[in-house]
């Protein structure tokens, strides 16, 4: 099964993401030596007058052979770049939904930005790494639905606790409980000694994914109120896709609105204990 997995991972970024790579940075090398190394001299100073361009490049490097290299190079660069954004524009990344993302900001930033692909896949994705894509607005589009993925509709009780008011800190634990219930022994001893909010929907631990839009709702409301006493938050969260795209979108896009000046995504460590932080959010202003 390990071993599985592992070829399924090194499939998908071979196919979706290393492959592209390597053609924009050989397919240019390989034209402009294959071309350049048959240039005649008269059609090199063809090409050193077709525009103002090539002729400042010629002025910058007299050499007017290595001079002709770096202007076919820049052309093939520009047009193998371009086309392979055409292509993968229409793309969802991880549209098959075959390998789980956790820790690959800067691997998905390039495949976006600079490989073109315009969406992305937010299912068996970790939810610091959720945070970060759609905080960052990395892709132009968010997918949170298949049809092996459906939701159903949901408008029941939120329940709202708070629990240590009374410590005197700034930072706050949030724990938002969607999928299943987030227990106190559940989360590392780190995060003891701030006060608690939790928010939970009434109908958890059933396996069916719900659209709950009265739990977004809450989340920025209680986002609101909060963001008056405290500085930090530390983000507990077993939503799905869908709500954590709403309860992104809805409470803490608007971060600096809010005030916060640093927020963090809490994730389980190997021994499944709310451990790991992310800091998805910070004011570099204060």
């Amino acid at each position: 099964m390990r071993k599985e997995k592992t070829f399924k991972k090194f499939y998908f970024w071979s196919i979706k993401f290393w492959i592209p790579i390597l053609v924009i940075v050989f397919v240019p090398i390989l034209v402009t030596w294959l071309s350049g190394s048959g240039l005649t001299f008269k059609e090199v100073n063809g090409v050193a007058n077709t525009n103002y361009y090539t002729r400042a490049i010629y002025q910058l490097v007299p050499n007017q052979k290595f001079s002709t290299y770096i202007i076919i190079w820049i052309l093939t660069l520009v047009i193998t770049l371009t086309s392979v954004r055409k292509m993968k524009s229409s793309d969802t990344f991880n549209g098959n939904n075959s390998i789980y993302f956790s820790d690959c900001y800067c691997y998905l930033w390039i495949a976006a930005n600079i490989l073109g692909y315009k969406k992305f896949q937010l299912i068996n994705v970790s939810l610091p790494l959720q945070f970060e894509l759609v905080i960052n607005e990395v892709f132009s589009e968010f997918i949170v639905e298949t049809s092996l993925t459906p939701y159903e509709k949901f408008d029941g009780d939120i329940s709202i606790k708070y629990k240590n008011r009374e410590y005197t800190a700034d930072i706050m634990n949030v724990l938002i409980c969607d999928s299943y219930n987030i227990r106190e022994n559940d989360i590392a001893a780190d995060f003891n000694s701030y006060p608690v909010l939790k928010i939970s929907s009434s109908k958890m631990d059933d396996g069916i994914r719900y659209d709950n839009p009265k739990l977004v709702r809450r989340v920025r409301e209680e986002m609101n109120k909060v963001s008056k006493q405290y500085r930090e938050l530390n983000i507990f969260l077993t939503t799905n896709p869908k709500n954590t795209l709403k309860i992104i979108g809805s409470s803490f896009m608007a971060s600096d609105r809010f005030g916060f000046e640093k927020i963090s995504v809490i994730s389980m460590d190997n021994d499944r204990i709310y451990k790991k932080a992310k800091v998805i959010y910070q004011n570099n202003k204060n």
